[in-house]
Formats: C-alpha cells, sequence, structure tokens
C-alpha cells in the first residue's frame, strides 16, 4: 500500500536545540524520523524517533538539533 500523503505541517525550533514537527498522521502507519548533516549523493541518514504511532490526526515529535546545520525526513511504513 502506498503511504498516506502527508507533509510536516509545523516546525518549530525550541530553547535548548530542540526542534518540533508535526504531521497529519493515519492509523495504522507507523512513523519515524531521521536525520543528517548533509543531503551529499552518500547521505546517511540515522533514525533518531523510531515507532512512532500515527493517529487519525496528527503526529508529532520533538527531538534535539545537534549540529548547526541539520536535515530531517519523516518515513512512514504500515
Amino acid at each position: 500500500n502506498a503511504a498516506p500523503s502527508f507533509q510536516v505541517t509545523q516546525t518549530t525550533l525550541l530553547p535548548g536545540n530542540q526542534l518540533a514537527l508535526s504531521w497529519p498522521s493515519a492509523s495504522g502507519w507507523v512513523y519515524t524520523v531521521e536525520a543528517c548533516t548533509n543531503l551529499r549523493p552518500t547521505v546517511a541518514w540515522i533514525p533518531v524517533a523510531t515507532n512512532l504511532t500515527g493517529t487519525s490526526g496528527v503526529t508529532s515529535w520533538t527531538g534535539l538539533v545537534n549540529q548547526a546545520t541539520e536535515f530531517f525526513c519523516v518515513k512512514a511504513q504500515q
């Protein structure tokens, strides 16, 4: 099955180098947040949050930003 379409709806930088992400999610799907420090061809995504249970609404994650430049992606699986 194709993953439900979604986009990150909120990114907020919080005190203490924390980042909050929120996205529309679906029940029955599990989400993973991954991070990397560059987008070169040999991107090495590192899981920073796994097994985030989707809801029939919005799923959120708050975590630490470890680098001055850091990229995040959210993956969905059923």
